[in-house]
């Protein structure tokens, strides 16, 4: 079961980074301002991974790592979380494959969409009552 892997990888980035724990959830929206960060995963397999979080939950695990810290702190910092996602999730893959550098979309009304894909595994979590949505598109074309 895709989900439960990476479920099982996401909590073990969030226990490692912040030692916060991560709980799987049904139905939990992100409200507000977001933040999604996503990579590429080209070569034997081709997709995407995407994650997706409120700005007041990457803004509070951004504080958990640095005194100060301001929005580029926190772009940064989702950019990374999605990237050790990404890696993670690619090693479990059935073929080898390589990452794009992460990239993420802020903002209060907006959608990221992969032209040609399907998704394959998503999974909601949630940090502190917060939502965590993790996603692994796969190419179709």
């Amino acid at each position: 079961m895709l989900e439960a892997e990476i479920a099982e990888v996401a909590h073990d980035v969030w226990e490692s980074m912040f030692g916060l724990q991560l709980t799987v959830v049904d139905d939990l929206t992100v409200d507000g301002p977001s933040l999604t960060g996503i990579v590429h995963i080209d070569g034997g397999w081709r997709g995407a991974v995407t994650l997706h979080c409120s700005v007041a939950l990457a803004a509070e695990l951004t504080d958990r790592l640095f005194d100060d810290s301001g929005d580029n702190d926190v772009r940064d910092l989702l950019g990374e979380l999605t990237n050790q996602l990404g890696g993670n999730i690619k090693a479990m893959l059935p073929s080898a494959s390589s990452l794009s550098l992460p990239a993420v979309a802020v903002g209060s009304d907006y959608q990221v969409t992969v032209t040609d894909t399907r998704v394959a595994a998503r999974v909601t979590l949630a940090c502190n009552g917060s939502p965590v949505v993790i996603s692994l598109l796969e190419r179709t074309a």
